[in-house]
């Protein structure tokens, strides 16, 4: 980010502290007869649980940060959140406004982009209204306003770093008019509620899971796909049911595996061999299976952060089946090394690197690397080699493509084929995946132009020239592909 933008975000977190802070002083002054305690960092927690427990009539939260660790159900911020929960059911009404900036001094070891997003698919899924402010304001408040009546504020974010770690300052305010201060001074704001697109935190998977020579090193390295599909699919529905056990119904398992042309019967036998392998092999889950019941499921998988998360995407685009095991441990990593890259979405370690990071074969990373140029999902900027230089090859950089919908790419193929000819869009095809670019559309369009224009011997004796590039050459791209293509008519 740049210091422009940096000034920016800190001016927003200024003005919108001291609102907030000239708001209260001002209510204070006008409650003379409001009683004000203090509450030291270490009684934050007890005392907000107390006073969500007493709550009677509403409850108004306002944060800066609410950041809901993943399957972490233990952590004070979810028990928190279960007091919120609780107060719904006993009638309450219960509301959460939240601050949706990024963060842009970091903070509580997460990326912020979209920080309070799990917390608000959580309370969005127990039907407690949630919203954010406007992407041009920053909110840095935290106050939480109970029964119109109690006010608690200060400086601590609902994170387990400010509950359990941190040094805070915030005080306990008994009084009518200045909760009616503040309320008025919240909801002045501009507030909406989160569109879908945000509030979609994937399905977190911890970076140690992915590190782990036994876990995710020992599945890539035999080749256990099955294992860890099934592993990804049980992360994936304890996000969804918050709770580290759940069941799981054999036929959605199947289908989702891809295997009930085994029938009933097959299916279940071959399920309950990978739950086996995950529970005894691999350590991660217990399972409790029996005849014709739902297979009963807790899961271990390391729950420390740090954490990548899945998009949901990964999943209703189908990309779990469509990608080859090594395409999808190599979309896995590469999450994992965007994430904590100092120039993210980009990252950049060599093959060799990658290897020893997650315990697999140089040649498993190549092959997983193809996949994804292959499906438009990655690219891959190699670094000039020179056989001359005694010094080692730095490094490729990658940078992750958004999963997009392969269905309308099949689409927009079967409308090239009705314009062109299946005989034309086949060789263009055929001409774009020489350079790995198998599923870019407009390279696709750009070579039948070309084919248009100069025939195929012209784009045939460019091909034969660029073959000859070893795969990892940093002119074998779509780019110079065409570049040879038009160079080569100039020379006539």
């Amino acid at each position: 980010m740049n210091k422009a933008t940096k000034s920016f975000g800190r001016g927003w977190v200024r003005r919108g502290f001291w609102f907030f802070v000239f708001a209260w002083m001002g209510a204070l002054g006008f409650a003379s007869s409001a009683k004000v305690a203090y509450v030291a960092s270490r009684d934050y927690f007890p005392t907000v649980q107390r006073e969500l427990d007493r709550a009677r009539s509403s409850v108004t939260v306002c944060l800066y940060l609410y950041v809901l660790r993943p399957n972490q159900f233990e952590s004070l911020v979810f028990q928190l959140t279960r007091s919120l929960i609780r107060a719904r059911d006993r009638g309450v009404r219960v509301e959460v406004f939240l601050d949706q900036n990024i963060d842009f001094v970091g903070g509580d070891s997460l990326p912020l982009a979209g920080k309070n997003a799990a917390a608000v698919l959580y309370l969005k899924s127990n039907n407690i209204p949630v919203f954010f402010d406007s992407p041009s304001t920053l909110t840095h408040a935290k106050t939480v306003i109970i029964d119109s009546e109690t006010v608690l504020l200060g400086s601590s974010n609902w994170t387990d770093s400010a509950l359990r770690d941190n040094v805070e300052t915030n005080v306990l305010v008994r009084s009518p008019s200045f909760a009616d201060e503040v309320l008025t001074a919240i909801r002045a704001r501009a507030w909406t509620p989160p569109s879908a697109d945000q509030v979609d935190p994937g399905v977190p998977i911890a970076v140690d899971f992915l590190r782990d020579k036994d876990l995710f090193g020992r599945m890539v390295s035999v080749a256990d796909n099955r294992a860890l599909d099934t592993a990804l699919f049980l992360a994936r529905e304890q996000t969804l049911v918050s709770s580290p056990t759940f069941s799981v119904p054999y036929e959605g398992l199947a289908d989702y595996l891809g295997i009930t042309s085994l029938g009933v019967h097959g299916a279940r036998r071959q399920i309950n061999k990978t739950l086996a392998k995950l529970q005894n092999r691999y350590g991660v889950i217990e399972a409790r299976t029996g005849y014709g019941k739902d297979a009963g499921i807790t899961l271990f998988m390391p729950n420390d952060g740090p954490w990548v998360r899945i998009p949901s995407s990964y999943w209703t685009l189908g990309w779990n089946r469509r990608l080859s095991f090594a395409g999808k441990a190599l979309f896995l990593m590469s999450l994992g090394e965007s994430e904590f890259s100092p120039v993210r979405p980009r990252w950049s370690r060599s093959r060799e690197g990658l290897a020893r990071r997650y315990h697999c074969s140089s040649w498993f990373i190549t092959q997983g690397t193809m996949d994804l140029r292959r499906n438009n999902l990655l690219e891959v900027e190699y670094a000039p080699f020179n056989s001359n230089d005694p010094a080692p090859r730095h490094p490729a950089f990658y940078t992750p493509n958004e999963l997009y919908d392969p269905a309308e790419l099949d689409r927009a193929m079967e409308a090239l084929r009705a314009v062109h000819g299946p005989e034309k869009v086949a060789r263009a095809q055929e001409a774009v995946g020489v350079v790995f670019e198998d599923s870019d559309l407009n390279g696709i369009k750009t070579l039948i132009d070309l084919e248009n224009q100069f025939g195929v011997p012209s784009i045939q004796a460019a091909l034969t020239r660029i073959s000859q590039k070893n795969p990892d050459n940093p002119r074998r791209t779509i780019a110079y592909l065409i570049a040879i293509i038009r160079e080569s008519q100039n020379d006539r």
